[in-house]
Parts: C-alpha cells; structure tokens; sequence
C-alpha cells in the first residue's frame, strides 16, 4: 500500500526530530 505524504510532513522530521544520524531507521523504512 502506497501513502501520499506532503514534503513538509519529512522536512519538519528531519529538522526537528527524526535527524539523519540520530535514527537512520525511519529513513530506512521510507525509503
């Protein structure tokens, strides 16, 4: 099953709370 998901939803992750190097696997499971 495929989701739509708005670009500012992974920027505000990314810059907030889910940073690159502090948990690699949400953006693994994204990807």
């Amino acid at each position: 099953m495929k989701y739509l998901v708005d670009a500012n939803v992974l920027i505000e992750a990314k810059n907030r709370y889910y940073a690159f190097d502090i948990a690699p696997g949400f953006w693994k499971w994204l990807d």
